[in-house]
């Protein structure tokens, strides 16, 4: 019942940290829902800017696209994943019709494991600035982690205590900005 649109940003002081600007939806009739346990933190999300309600029972696909594309333009986004399966798809279609760059990215070890791999470095030397997001931070507090027998890591959603939309958003949006830095000179040049 949540949807995440995560971008990233190198600090012109220094690259290694990212900015990170995180935005989420979810529908109206969810949020006030009798029987969503956190209906109360998703009001208050929203009565604080954190979370944008959409009218009905399911998000509203059309303000999440009017918003991506208002970002692609306002911050000269290069291109950017979506998620290849669900909605998705269907929006992927949009964007790129509008002129984005836009990639599937699946959710296996395959896809996930290099930018879970930066994502596990760069939080570690604590290089992720999300600016307070109290969405995001409970999103991670939230996210269970799988390996693989060769040490890969993703996401794990049936394992994690609650929602992990923004964590999944941020990986993501890591594999591009990975894609996008300069390459590292080696030691013997």
């Amino acid at each position: 019942d949540i949807t995440a649109w995560v971008l990233v940003f190198p600090c012109e002081s220094d690259p290694e940290v990212l900015q990170i600007l995180a935005r989420f939806w979810c529908p109206k009739a969810r949020a006030f829902a009798a029987d969503n346990r956190y209906g109360d933190q998703y009001q208050a999300w929203a009565r604080d800017g954190w979370l944008t309600l959409t009218e009905g029972d399911a998000v509203d696909y059309a303000c999440v696209r009017a918003r991506v594309l208002e970002d692609a333009a306002r911050f000269r986004l290069q291109n950017l994943n979506v998620d290849r399966l669900f909605q998705g798809y269907q929006l992927s279609q949009e964007l790129a019709d509008e002129g984005l760059e836009v990639f599937g990215m699946g959710q296996g070890f395959l896809s996930m494991a290099a930018p879970m791999r930066e994502f596990e470095r760069r939080l570690l030397a604590r290089k992720l600035h999300h600016g307070g997001n109290p969405v995001l931070r409970w999103m991670a507090d939230n996210v269970a982690v799988r390996q693989d027998p060769a040490g890969n890591l993703k996401p794990d959603k049936a394992a994690s205590q609650g929602k992990i939309d923004g964590i999944v958003a941020l990986v993501m949006a890591l594999d591009r900005a990975m894609r996008h830095e300069p390459p590292k000179r080696s030691a013997y040049e």
